[in-house]
């Protein structure tokens, strides 16, 4: 995600779609770029968030209309939802020669209009794993700036993890994060780290 944020100028109006994981922290990154940060999500629930991880604008996506138009046209859209969005919707909101970064995985086909990709001059950029110096910048800069991912923990139990798996939602991913025991075979406290979408 950090590299889709190479070479920005304080004139790029950069959209993120998705508060989720990912979408949490590009928000931050993007607002520390110096640029313009929109926000794109479904609703409206989110919006404060975003606006507390240093978005300037909000766009609920079930809100806009075929006519919709920004004060200022997205010259970077980073899509960090696992969910295609509706393309007819999303690319008037672009400006000439925007560049769209499809940064969550899927195994969905990535289908849009044609003409609208045309006519402004639209790329779609992929993007590979970064480099080891790309690392080291992303971690500097997230240091420097205090970036930080939204993290939910909790100690797991016999009643627990069924009581907690109910409660989530499904988009939500789930990693370990650490797993301590006293002799190193049994009785593992294991916490989990919950990306809210």
């Amino acid at each position: 995600m950090f590299t889709a944020l190479q070479g920005i100028q304080s004139s790029d109006v950069v959209d993120i779609m998705g508060v989720g994981g990912l979408g949490h922290l590009a928000i931050q990154f993007a607002a520390k770029v110096d640029c313009r940060v929109v926000v794109l999500s479904r609703s409206d629930r989110k919006k404060q968030e975003a606006f507390d991880l240093g978005a300037h604008d909000f766009i609920a996506t079930a809100k806009l209309g075929k006519d919709t138009q920004l004060e200022h046209s997205i010259t970077r859209l980073l899509v960090t939802t696992s969910v295609q969005p509706d393309w007819e919707q999303i690319l008037p909101l672009l400006s000439t020669r925007s560049t769209i970064f499809p940064l969550s995985v899927s195994d969905d086909k990535l289908e849009m209009p044609y003409m609208p990709l045309l006519v402004k001059d639209i790329a779609i950029q992929g993007s590979l794993v970064a480099t080891r110096a790309i690392h080291r910048q992303m971690l500097d800069f997230a240091a420097l700036h205090s970036i930080k991912p939204i993290v939910d923990k909790f100690p797991t139990s016999e009643k627990g993890p069924r009581k907690r798996w109910r409660s989530l939602r499904k988009e939500m991913s789930i990693t370990v994060q650490s797993c301590s025991t006293d002799d190193g075979y049994s009785d593992c406290s294991l916490y989990l780290e919950i990306w809210k979408p």
